[in-house]
Order: C-alpha cells, then sequence, then structure tokens
C-alpha cells in the first residue's frame, strides 16, 4: 500500500526535539533493526512494519538489504516517487518460508541503478521500523517504534539512550541490540547501563547483530551508553569501524514495549 501524506509531527515530539535535538535519520542510507516473523515459543511472535519516505523532489530507486550472521542478502529494490511515503506491512521481507525466523538489521539504501546497486550519495530517504509483538493467547499485542540510523552516524564514537526504565520488582527489562556492519572485522561493544558500574563486554562479529538484555536494581529513567573497543574520549580514535545500535524496554507483565531514544553523547539526563 503507498501513501503520499504530508509529513505531522506531534506537538509533544515537537516539544522534545526543541529542547533536546536528536540524531538526523535523513539520509542516502539507513540502518534499522528487522524480524521476518519471529517465533518465539507457542505465544509471542515478532515481526516488522517500515514505513519509508523519499524526502527529495526526485524519484529515488531503494535497496533493501539484510545484514546477519556474516553476509548482507539482497531482499527487494523498488522505486520511490518524490515525497512519497511507502508503508510496508511484512517490513520489506517477502513471505517465503526461507525468510521466516529472521532476525538481523535492514540496510536501505538509494541507488542509481538497480544493475550495479551504487549507493547514490544524493538520496534522501527515511525510516522507521515498527517491531510488533504478538501475544494472542496472553496478553494481546505491543508496538514499538525505532529510528533509522543515517550512515553519517556509522561510525560514531559512542551513543546514548534515554528514557530507558528498568524495574526487576515489575518484571520489565532493557535490550540492546547492535549491528557490526564491518564486512571482515569481529568488534567488541561495551554497553553501560546507569549506575550499574562496570560495563558489559559484546563481541559482535562482522555483518551481524547481537543483543543482550540488561540487568540492575532500581527503577525509574535511566540512560545506557554504547561504544566500541576502539572508543576514544580524549582525541581520534586509532582505527574506526561502522556499527548501529538500538535500545528497547520490555514489561513481561502487560507485554509493552518501548524504544529508547537515541541522543547525542553531549546531552545530559538526570532521572
Amino acid at each position: 500500500m503507498r501513501l503520499t501524506v504530508p509529513r505531522v509531527t506531534s506537538v509533544l515530539l515537537a516539544a522534545f526535539a526543541f529542547t533536546l535535538p536528536l540524531f538526523a535519520a535523513v539520509s542516502a542510507e539507513v540502518t534499522l533493526p528487522a524480524s521476518g516473523r519471529l517465533v518465539l515459543g507457542s505465544d509471542l511472535l515478532y515481526r516488522t512494519e517500515t514505513v519509508l519516505t523519499n524526502h527529495s523532489d526526485e524519484t529515488q530507486f531503494v535497496v533493501l538489504e539484510l545484514v546477519r550472521d556474516g553476509g548482507v542478502d539482497f531482499i527487494r529494490g523498488f522505486g520511490l516517487q518524490p515525497h512519497e511515503t511507502l508503508f510496508l506491512p511484512t517490513g520489506g521481507f517477502p513471505t517465503s518460508p526461507s525468510l521466516q525466523n529472521v532476525l538481523g538489521a535492514m540496510r536501505i539504501r538509494t541507488v542509481n541503478e538497480f544493475e550495479q546497486r551504487e549507493t547514490d550519495p544524493t538520496g534522501r530517504i527515511e525510516a522507521k521500523s515498527y517491531i510488533i509483538a504478538e501475544r494472542p493467547i496472553s496478553r494481546g499485542t505491543s508496538r514499538q517504534e525505532v529510528e533509522g540510523v543515517p550512515a553519517e552516524d556509522y561510525h560514531a564514537n559512542e551513543t546514548y539512550f534515554l528514557g530507558v526504565r528498568h524495574s526487576p520488582n515489575t518484571g520489565a527489562y532493557t535490550n540492546v541490540g547492535i549491528t557490526n556492519l564491518h564486512p571482515t572485522d569481529t568488534v567488541t561493544f561495551f554497553v553501560q547501563f546507569q549506575f550499574q558500574g562496570e560495563p558489559t563486554a559484546v563481541t559482535v562479529p562482522p555483518l551481524s547483530l547481537r543483543q543482550i538484555r540488561i540487568t540492575a536494581p532500581g527503577s525509574g529513567g535511566r540512560w545506557v551508553r554504547v561504544y566500541p573497543e576502539w572508543h576514544a574520549p580524549n582525541g581520534n580514535p586509532v582505527r574506526t569501524t561502522p556499527w548501529v545500535a538500538y535500545a528497547s524496554t520490555v514489561d513481561t507483565h502487560t507485554g509493552d514495549a518501548f524504544s529508547g531514544a537515541r541522543v547525542p553523547a553531549s546531552s545530559k539526563f538526570r532521572p
């Protein structure tokens, strides 16, 4: 289904963006987490919906690629009319059995030609992923929104997430997912949860996604910091490798889930 609609921003989001500038998400290439009907047990199914917008005055050709298990699989390609918004109810995944029970990252790029699939650096697309958790027997369905990470942020020195909450007494926990976009290098990342103490190391093979569950005492607002092994707070790192990360919180009692907002590292957060 295709929709051509004006972009609407709620008063709440506009106020938040004014006081706390978020990362820009319009780029020639973005990456976001995605799952193709991931079945976990008899009463839990994850799937993805994706909304993709062309912010250019020109028609753009787009390819969707799945990053997982050390490789990149071409999923599909299509054209987007100027300022067109496209809703993909399956996240871009075909309904073939080979892409069932899939968890990875969807890389979306504007390209000059489908045959060559070279990235068009003038492209201006925005993508959002909606992770749907269906629990038809126990708790119904929850839906969380994840912003696509633009290619300009692939080599970030560190990433912070705000608004992540954790309360073990009520069954809430926080997941952090990290995708290593380097084609050959394995990279160790560190995840630091506010008030946790020492960060947790997560080793991610090339072109792969790893997800961990954070546990820590207390409740209320938290920040989560994610950074690669080459992080250099007081100078330029010796090397850099491309990567993206996201955070989400799940309440096991209600089945609700929400995503932590990515914010510049210079922002401050008080719980």
